[in-house]
């Protein structure tokens, strides 16, 4: 942290280089979703990590883990984040698959993606119609 950064909102200049691909494999959009599950926020691999890719890439890196990482040692205390989030979870174990089979995700993370989209299919996190349509054992009906 530090007493001379800007308040927010602060406003990014479009990052240079290529965007991240709507649904596309991008190592940076992993990375997002690594560092964004390493501080417990969980974000779908489709929207929510290439968004944050997005905003890592257009200069907010600093805004980005200042969000997501404890900076306990900033005089004002740690920021807080809003995310709406308005679903997407229950992919990530596909998505996550497709990282897996070109080497660029693990195992143990893709083990572990379908456990949390298990409970999360159980959860009172879903709404009924979702949970309905994805059966009780989190796959997609016809």
């Amino acid at each position: 942290g530090g007493g001379g950064s800007a308040p927010l909102p602060l406003v990014l200049e479009e990052p240079a280089g290529p965007p991240v691909r709507f649904g596309g494999l991008e190592p940076r959009a992993l990375d997002a979703w690594r560092l964004s599950r390493a501080s417990g926020l969980f974000v779908d691999l489709l929207y929510g990590a290439p968004a944050l890719a997005q905003l890592l890439a257009a200069g907010g890196e600093a805004v980005v883990r200042a969000l997501l990482l404890d900076n306990g040692d900033d005089a004002e205390g740690p920021l807080e984040l809003v995310w709406v989030h308005t679903g997407g979870l229950e992919g990530v174990p596909s998505q996550l698959g497709r990282y897996a089979r070109l080497g660029l995700a693990t195992a143990t993370e893709l083990e572990r993606a379908h456990e949390e989209a298990a409970a999360l299919a159980q959860s009172d996190f879903i709404p009924t119609s979702s949970r309905a349509e994805a059966g009780e054992s989190g796959t997609r009906g016809k």
